[in-house]
């Protein structure tokens, strides 16, 4: 089976190294996205994929559009395309051009949590249980039948790159098997039309903390995406990015005020407090938030915004 994978992400890199050792499976070439002009000058700079698969010497194509893309199934004989992560809702034309179609590997129990970030939605949502999906692409958003699917619990501290390198080692060999499943031709099982929910893409703006929020619903959003966007306070007219929170079990200020306990920075909320370990103000490195505190002039009744 000749097989071309599609991505934009470095979250498909377990599975692109399963497939260029695999024995059974023939990994024709990576799709991605084209290069990017980045920084201050504006350079010409490939994405994280197409810089892996350079290091693999792998073949890398980066089409506009459909009509390239359709040449670069043609190009290679394409039997099956994989897309992870991929960031483009193929058209008709493109996923049935391959012998076998295509098919998507994604990291949530569907229908729930269609779109591009479900990893990142189910934290920020409390949910206790993921899961992935491989599913048969048609024309809708993660709407396909599926193949195959299996649950994860998510851990309470667990943060969106800690999940996703568990769901990685789930989704390696669940796409293993659906490949074995396709070559029997055995079909995949439509989607249920009950729990249908979406995960849209956060921007900058969704890492904006309010205080006035519980602590569990904090937390939540610093383990969503802490990392990427990041999430952000505000004091005396100073971004503060926040890089790291632990919770705590105890309830002593009101919602933003924060002061030092026990070498601890510690913030109130409409619940329990939380420890700010370390934080990055704006045009400074990273320091942790006793530091923080220690440098401001004033330190009594302070607030974050």
């Amino acid at each position: 089976m000749k097989i071309a994978l599609a991505s934009s992400s470095e979250v498909s890199l377990p599975l692109l190294e399963f497939l260029t050792k695999s024995e059974e499976f023939d990994l024709q070439l990576v799709i991605t996205n084209p290069d990017k002009a980045t920084g201050r000058g504006q350079l010409s700079t490939e994405n994280q994929v197409a810089a892996w698969c350079r290091e693999k010497n792998l073949i890398v194509a980066k089409p506009f559009g459909s009509a390239e893309l359709l040449n670069v199934i043609d190009d290679h004989q394409i039997d099956l395309l994989i897309t992870v992560a991929y960031g483009h809702i193929l058209k008709d034309e493109v996923i049935s051009r391959p012998r076998y179609g295509a098919i998507n590997l994604h990291y949530s129990l569907l229908p729930k949590y269609r779109g591009a970030a479900p990893v990142q939605r189910a934290i920020l949502n409390g949910e206790e249980l993921t899961g992935v999906t491989v599913f048969k692409l048609d024309a809708g958003m993660d709407s396909g039948p599926i193949y195959l699917q299996k649950e994860l619990k998510i851990d309470s501290d667990e943060k969106t790159s800690d999940l996703l390198n568990r769901l990685n080692l789930i989704g390696i060999d669940l796409v293993n098997q659906t490949l074995k499943l396709i070559i029997q031709g055995v079909e995949p099982v439509p989607q249920s039309n009950a729990d249908i929910s979406f995960a849209p893409k956060f921007g900058k703006q969704d890492g904006a903390i309010n205080w006035h929020r519980s602590a569990d619903d904090i937390y939540n959003q610093y383990r969503a995406i802490g990392e990427n966007p990041g999430v952000f306070t505000n004091f005396s007219n100073i971004k503060l990015k926040i890089s790291k929170i632990t919770r705590s079990s105890f309830k002593s200020l009101s919602p933003g005020e924060f002061s030092v306990v026990d070498q601890s920075l510690i913030v109130g909320t409409a619940s329990f407090d939380l420890l700010i370990d370390k934080m990055i103000p704006e045009g400074r490195k990273e320091m942790t938030g006793k530091d923080f505190f220690n440098g401001l002039k004033e330190k009594g009744n302070l607030s974050f915004a």
